[in-house]
C-alpha cells in the first residue's frame, strides 16, 4: 500500500482507503443478474418495512372463545374497536322433492274386484262409497266400499254391502255371548295370518232381555250374515248380507240372508283383497257409479265365483260388526 494513504503512526486513513477502493473499482462491470436481483431485493425490503410500520400502529387481540379479532388503535384511543367475525355458515336447503302421486284405493276398484267373486244372480241399485283420506296418501280415514241389492235365485232379493280399510281394533273380531239366542258367532285363524269372524243375527240384534225396547233372544227384522276378516298387514274386509232388499222393512223377507256365511268367508278371504290392500299397488282411478249407482239400474247377471283363501280390510263406517259399518 502506498505510504500516501497511511495516517498517523502508519494506520490507514479512512478517506484515503475509500478513495483507493473507488479507484480500484473503476471500470469493473457488475454482472447484469446481480444488479437486477439487488434491485428486486431492495423493493421487497421497502414493502416489508412499510407493513412493519403499519402493523406497529395496531394491537391485535384474539378472542379465543368466539374466534373474533378485535382491532384496537395502538395509541389507546377511545374510538370503537373494529370487530372482524367469522364468515357465517350458509346452509343451502335441498329442494323439496315433489310429493308423488301415490295411488289410492277407490270404491270402483273394490267393486270391479268383487263382481267376479259373487255367485250367479241379479244385481241392482249399486252404490259406491268412496274412502276419505287424510294428508298421508297411505292412510284411509274411512273405508272404500260398495252396496247393492242381490237376488241369487229369483226367490227374493236382499241387500249386500262390502268394504275394505285399515283397522287396528282387534276387539271387533271377538264374538259376543249368544247363549240362549237364535244368533251364532264363530272366530278362527286362517292361513296367511288371517283372522275371521262370522256372525248370524237379526237386523235388530238379539239381546239377553227386551228391556228398553231391545229385541230379546229372537231378535227382530231381517236375517243378517256378517263376515269380518282381518289381514296380516292390518287391513280388514267386512261383508254383510240380509234377507230383505231394504233396511227396516218390518218383514223378514227370505228365510235367510241372500249369501251364506260360507260364501262370504270365501269372498272376503280371496287373494285379490291382499293386493288391493297394499298402498300404492293400484293406479289412481276416478270412481264412477257402476250400474247406475242407486238409480234402479237394469239387473246384471254375475258369473260363478272364483274365490280362494287369502287377505282383506273393513267396513266404511266405524269398523267390523254385523252391520254395514
Amino acid at each position: 500500500m502506498n505510504s500516501d494513504h497511511l495516517g498517523t503512526a502508519g494506520a490507514p486513513d479512512a478517506e484515503a482507503l475509500s478513495d483507493a477502493m473507488r479507484t480500484a473499482a473503476t471500470g469493473v462491470q457488475a454482472p447484469a443478474g446481480l444488479v437486477q436481483g439487488g434491485l428486486a431485493r431492495g423493493r421487497r425490503m421497502r414493502a416489508v418495512r412499510r407493513m412493519q410500520i403499519v402493523g406497529a400502529s395496531l394491537a391485535v387481540v384474539v378472542a379465543a372463545a368466539g374466534g373474533t379479532l378485535a382491532l384496537t388503535a395502538a395509541d389507546g384511543g377511545s374510538g370503537p374497536a373494529a370487530t372482524v367475525g367469522r364468515q357465517p355458515t350458509v346452509t343451502v336447503a335441498s329442494p323439496t322433492a315433489p310429493v308423488p302421486n301415490v295411488p289410492r284405493l277407490s270404491a270402483q276398484q273394490v267393486w270391479e274386484a268383487l263382481k267376479p267373486l259373487l255367485p250367479p244372480g241379479s244385481i241392482t241399485n249399486v252404490q259406491l262409497h268412496e274412502p276419505v283420506w287424510d294428508d298421508n296418501p297411505h292412510k284411509m280415514q274411512s273405508a272404500a266400499g260398495v252396496s247393492f241389492v242381490f237376488d241369487p235365485d229369483g226367490k227374493g232379493a236382499g241387500e249386500v254391502s262390502f268394504s275394505i280399510k285399515p283397522t287396528s281394533d282387534l276387539a271387533a273380531y271377538e264374538c259376543p255371548d249368544y247363549t240362549g239366542t237364535v244368533a251364532t258367532c264363530s272366530r278362527a285363524d286362517l292361513a296367511g295370518g288371517l283372522l275371521i269372524e262370522l256372525r248370524k243375527d237379526r237386523e235388530y240384534p238379539v239381546s239377553a232381555t227386551t228391556d228398553d225396547g231391545k229385541a230379546g233372544s229372537e231378535g227382530r227384522g231381517a236375517w243378517t250374515h256378517a263376515a269380518n276378516l282381518r289381514l296380516a298387514n292390518g287391513f280388514g274386509v267386512t261383508m254383510y248380507s240380509t234377507s230383505t232388499p231394504t233396511d227396516k222393512s218390518g218383514t223378514t223377507g227370505r228365510p235367510a240372508a241372500v249369501l251364506t256365511l260360507e260364501q262370504q268367508q270365501a269372498i272376503t278371504s280371496a287373494p285379490v283383497w291382499q293386493s288391493l290392500a297394499v298402498p300404492g299397488s293400484l293406479p289412481t282411478r276416478q270412481a264412477t257409479p257402476a250400474q247406475g249407482a242407486g238409480n234402479g239400474a237394469v239387473p246384471e247377471n254375475v258369473g260363478a265365483p272364483t274365490a280362494t283363501t287369502a287377505p282383506s280390510g273393513t267396513g266404511w263406517g266405524s269398523g267390523t260388526g254385523t252391520g254395514k259399518g
